[in-house]
């Protein structure tokens, strides 16, 4: 999903979690998750989930983040699912699906008829404070907090404006992240961290554009990941409510491609492109 690689399990097939049993023993998911997520040491991956039956969706997942921890959501992810039920499904491109997940139920829609583009009805975001201040070394910064499913410090910063001079940037950026999650208040459950800037290299409040810049430092991730949707959508309402008019779409460009955002519909819509990269038969050593 926009170069955020994810492992799919189905738990909703007898045979597979007979033969993951097996495999795997008495290992709880979260260090399966962890074991199987390690790039170099396994299979490598940004998260892992698994997919049960579900009693008021079509199916359920539990998601796991590469370190094992839990997950509320994951717009990325989401995508994956819509196209791992069509290709596994004999339904028609244009049936929409339903996915319990801990955020709540979300709807998972194909925008294209060849399957390589989804649309997901994201939850309603439940929480937002503008400007909230933490400590940057000798001065005082701000970032907005946006929960779009999970917690999202958002911060602009022209650091951004061009996507090719992150690496040269990424440790400027690590110290914002590790200044957010020091406080008293992420301390218990951490946030994501959402950087952004305007793509016409103007301040948000004077730019007219439509198009953004972002980058999350996710919860359970070394680092940053090429992709969040979670931390897409937290940017692209930040920069909605500082730019003073409304914004129907907002087009975001990650280092994983390009997503958009609309807000046309009560709760954001997050579309973006989703791929099978490879079906893996997974043998203990």
């Amino acid at each position: 999903g926009a170069g955020n690689d994810f492992l799919i399990i189905d738990f909703r097939d007898k045979e597979i979690r007979r033969r993951f049993k097996k495999i795997f023993k008495n290992e709880s998911r979260a260090r399966v998750a962890a074991r199987l997520c390690k790039a170099h040491h396994s299979i490598g991956a940004d998260g892992l989930l698994f997919l049960e039956d579900s009693k008021v969706a079509h199916l359920r997942w539990a998601f796991y983040n590469g370190d094992g921890s839990r997950a509320e959501m994951c717009g990325n992810a989401a995508r994956t699912v819509g196209l791992f039920y069509h290709l596994h499904s004999k339904q028609p491109a244009n049936h929409a699906i339903t996915l319990e997940t801990r955020a709540g139920v979300i709807s998972i829609s194909a925008e294209t008829k060849d399957l390589k583009e989804f649309r997901v009805e994201m939850p309603a975001i439940s929480e937002f404070e503008i400007e909230a201040h933490f400590k940057n070394n000798s001065s005082t910064d701000v970032f907005d907090f946006v929960n779009t499913g999970v917690p999202h410090a958002v911060v602009y910063t022209p650091l951004l404006r061009d996507l090719k001079t992150v690496s040269e940037n990424v440790d400027k950026l690590g110290e914002i992240v590790s200044k957010i999650r020091a406080l008293s208040r992420f301390k218990k459950s951490g946030t994501n961290v959402t950087f952004f800037a305007t793509a016409d290299r103007r301040e948000p409040w004077q730019s007219k554009s439509t198009q953004i810049n972002s980058l999350t430092f996710e919860r359970g991730v070394d680092g940053y990941t090429l992709a969040c949707g979670t931390g897409v959508v937290a940017a692209a309402y930040s920069y909605s409510q500082k730019c003073k008019r409304p914004l129907k779409t907002v087009s975001v460009h990650v280092p994983g491609g390009q997503l958009s955002v609309d807000f046309r519909h009560g709760r954001p819509h997050l579309i973006g492109p989703a791929q099978l990269n490879a079906e893996i038969f997974y043998y203990e050593p």
